[in-house]
């Protein structure tokens, strides 16, 4: 009863850093499409940086280029820790389940070409092979 939510992140796991407290810093907004989020985040202390975005497990951010761990806040949205300094912070994400998609199509793919290049060297096809007379 004595926490005030309007002011407080549940967050599912601890920062790996110290959090400081109070509200000494500055957040830009640089980029915002439905793929990346990008920020400038200028801190005088560790900070934690809360997004009110859903999370998705293939979410992924990174602090100044180097991957960083998301948070997950307030049991559906998202944070990250920030170090003290000036850093570029950038959600992006990245679906493991399309690029799968794409591979297994470039390898159908590659396999017709390959069937059909056969076909045309070898007109006769596979009729010839004796496993089909048996």
């Amino acid at each position: 009863p004595s926490i005030d939510l309007k002011k407080t992140v549940i967050l599912e796991k601890s920062p790996t850093m110290p959090m400081g407290s109070g509200t000494d810093g500055s957040v830009s907004l640089m980029k915002y499409t439905p793929n990346e989020v990008l920020f400038k985040v200028s801190t005088q202390g560790n900070k934690l940086l809360f997004l009110s975005d859903n999370y998705y497990p293939e979410w992924s951010v990174e602090i100044d280029g180097v991957p960083s761990k998301i948070l997950i806040a307030d049991y559906t949205f998202r944070a990250v820790a920030i170090p003290k300094g000036n850093h570029t912070v950038e959600f992006f994400y990245d679906p493991k389940s399309f690029k799968w998609g794409l591979g297994i199509s470039l390898l159908t793919l590659l396999f017709i070409v390959l069937a059909t290049i056969y076909g045309i060297i070898n007109p006769k096809g596979f009729k010839n092979n004796e496993l089909i007379k048996k």
